[in-house]
């Protein structure tokens, strides 16, 4: 039994490599490919059309909570960044502010 290739369709997206729609694409890339393998080792043990189907539905819920996860870390990491920053910027304008300079550089958001 030979290996389910990616088509080169799919793996050439435009999507950034660590962008939300580019890792859910993956995923369920990644899914599809084993659901066809896993058909195909189904069929040559005979396993029951209802216990293929509960398997299915449970590495689903699976990759989905692995990939919420993901994006939630991600969130949160975002936002530990944009705090950084924010106290960054607020120690810059102290230390102008203490060496006596009235205009402050601004900042392209």
């Amino acid at each position: 039994m030979g290996s389910y290739q990616i088509p080169i369709k799919i793996r050439t997206s435009v999507l950034p490599e660590s962008s939300c729609g580019y890792l859910l694409q993956e995923l369920k890339v990644r899914f599809l490919c084993f659901i066809n393998s896993s058909k195909l080792i189904w069929d040559e043990v005979g396993q029951d059309q209802i216990e293929r189907e509960t398997l299915l539905l449970d590495l689903e819920q699976e990759c989905l909570d692995v990939y919420r996860r993901k994006v939630d870390s991600e969130n949160i990491s975002r936002a530990h960044m944009r705090q950084l920053l924010a106290d960054s910027e607020a120690e810059f304008t102290h230390l102008l502010v203490s060496l006596g300079e009235r205009s402050f550089p601004g900042r392209d958001d």
